[in-house]
């Protein structure tokens, strides 16, 4: 094949038409390749910028209206000036006086008689007040211990007994007073807080026994100046009683004085 070529039929193919045959080939090739390319290629998406446009509306065709002129001003004339009211002279307008009412006469009230004042009922008269001594010491009675007790006196606003024997000079009746004050000395305390606070002094205790011994009453007769120690005064009585029964020749209840000595030395 140097120069020649034969087809399947016999006859000669010449050389330039092979070439031009092998040129459209590579043509076919090359674009064949190129269009591949840029099919694989994603293409860059691509925006459309849109505008509006307003459109001014049209103006109104119809006949143009003339400006109003002004209305003319009303020219004002002067008025004439008014003469000044004539001022009315002040004179005194007398106020009618109003009459006085006629006074009534009333009739005064009659007094209502005054009822006679009742006096108030007397209060219930109670027994005298014995004041407790010192024991005196007997031979059937048992001796005492020192107690720290003063001698008070029977109060004087007491009414006059009816004349009967001394019960002091009983000596049942000294032993049972003397019984009575050793009791209340044992169960007497003295307070702490007053000892602290330099507090001392005499309370007088007044109080009443029945026939079976009961407190019946207790109370402060004079005081020691000291809250405290009137309190432990009144506890050291109450914490006594009951006492032992009175005697068969005591009257129903007895009414005793009792001074009770607040010393920072006992």
């Amino acid at each position: 094949m140097a120069g020649h070529c034969q087809h399947a039929g016999g006859r000669p193919w010449s050389g330039p038409l092979l070439i031009s045959l092998g040129l459209h080939l590579l043509a076919l090739a090359l674009m064949g390749m190129i269009y591949d390319r840029q099919v694989r290629m994603p293409t860059p998406p691509t925006s459309i910028k849109v505008g509006l446009i307003f459109k001014p509306a049209p103006k109104p065709t119809g006949p143009a209206v003339r400006p109003l002129a002004p209305p003319h001003q009303a020219t004002q004339r002067p008025q004439p000036e008014k003469p000044p009211a004539a001022r009315p002279d002040p004179r005194p307008i007398k106020k009618a006086e109003p009459k006085p009412a006629p006074v009534v006469k009333t009739a005064r009230p009659t007094p209502a008689p005054l009822a006679p004042k009742r006096s108030p009922p007397a209060p219930p008269r109670r027994p005298p007040s014995t004041a407790i001594t010192a024991p005196v010491p007997s031979p059937t009675t048992v001796p005492t211990a020192t107690v720290t007790t003063e001698t008070a006196t029977a109060p004087t606003n007491s009414a006059p007994a009816a004349p009967r024997a001394d019960p002091a000079a009983s000596p049942v009746y000294r032993a049972y007073l003397g019984a009575i004050r050793q009791r209340i000395d044992r169960s007497k305390r003295y307070p702490l807080m007053a000892r602290r606070g330099g507090q001392q002094g005499v309370v007088l205790i007044d109080f009443e026994i029945n026939a079976e011994g009961k407190l019946c009453r207790c109370e402060v007769e004079r005081s020691s100046g000291f809250k405290l120690l009137d309190r432990a005064a009144l506890k050291a009585v109450r914490a006594a009683a009951p006492f032992s029964p009175l005697p068969d020749d005591f009257d129903p209840r007895l009414a005793l004085q009792l001074p009770i000595r607040f010393e920072l030395g006992q």
